[in-house]
């Protein structure tokens, strides 16, 4: 059936084979995003605050899952984000009309993460799981891609001669499109578009059953988390000392630095004619005792090198 809903939108569907989630971890558990763009001609777009963005579909803003037992629904954990600058709103992601991407949401983290058998990141994710009760699964309604705009024909190249004939004519009335009277060159990089892209949920969402023994986190006392290891507070201390140490070569440098700027400046006033300032005299008799010290101090070294050489 042919959908009413003005173009441009994304449909997005929540997928999963798995029936069974085992939260001892034992095996790897998964589902799947699918994101489809029904649009006239390609788009580029940023995923930021959406249940698109990589690895946030089990947060907060992701996700929510039910409990068919007890009616409670719950989405995933929260990571806080920060930016230096913002959240970022340059669209780089590609989509073509009729093309679906499919992203792999997984719960448990990478082997090489887990550490002493404990996979942190499955648990965070199964918080709110419990052995024996089925969860349902649904993608949030109401969200949408802020930033976003067309892509240019140079952003997505020719298609290639394998490419279905759905995707051929997608790109000719794209190229239609870029060819039309738009308003930008050939290399032009299209601005933003102000209307936000809209996101529909598609299908009935995922439901399974969860299973096993439940991962815990590691006690307080437990030998996986590394205070508790021989010979930490010895490593700390080392470090600080090494990190003091760094830093008290910096100011140095710094105050060098400072001093150095001072005489240069009181010596060119000097040299103007200038009246003086009132710490030139300070920074002049500081700078003579600091170059008495280095004198000292390269003495010093010289007579170790002399004693070391007639032993």
């Amino acid at each position: 059936m042919q959908s009413t809903r003005p173009e441009p939108y994304l449909t997005a569907e929540l997928r999963g084979d798995q029936t069974k989630f085992d939260l001892s971890g034992a095996t790897r558990f998964n589902l799947a995003l699918a994101i489809t763009l029904h649009a006239r001609a390609p788009i580029l777009i940023c995923e930021e605050g959406t249940f698109l963005q990589h690895n946030r579909a089990l947060e907060n803003i992701g996700i929510f899952f039910t409990n068919r037992d007890t009616g409670e629904s719950q989405t995933g954990s929260y990571v806080c984000r920060l930016y230096e600058f913002g959240p970022p709103t340059t669209p780089k992601t590609l989509l073509e009309p009729g093309k679906t991407v499919l992203t792999n949401i997984q719960f448990n983290g990478y082997p090489e993460k887990i550490k002493d058998g404990f996979d942190m990141m499955l648990i965070s994710n199964i918080a709110g799981f419990e052995t024996g009760c089925t969860f349902e699964g649904q993608l949030p309604a109401g969200q949408s891609i802020k930033y976003w705009r067309w892509a240019t024909l140079e952003e997505c190249g020719p298609p290639a001669s394998w490419v279905s004939s759905t995707i051929k004519a997608t790109v000719q009335s794209a190229t239609t499109w870029w060819n039309g009277d738009q308003g930008h060159g050939k290399d032009a990089s299209l601005p933003l578009e102000m209307e936000p892209l809209p996101i529909y949920i598609k299908g009935d969402g995922v439901a399974f059953t969860c299973i096993g023994k439940k991962m815990e986190m590691p006690a307080k006392d437990s030998m996986f988390w590394e205070h508790n290891k021989p010979g930490y507070q010895e490593r700390l201390e080392t470090e600080r000392a090494e990190h003091a140490k760094k830093n008290a070569k910096k100011r140095a440098a710094v105050a060098e630095s400072n001093r150095n700027y001072r005489v240069r400046m009181a010596a060119e006033r000097k040299a103007r004619g200038e009246a003086p300032w009132p710490g030139d005299q300070v920074s002049e008799e500081s700078h003579a005792r600091y170059l008495e010290r280095k004198a000292a101090e390269e003495r010093a070294k010289e007579d170790v090198k002399k004693d070391a050489a007639e032993h």
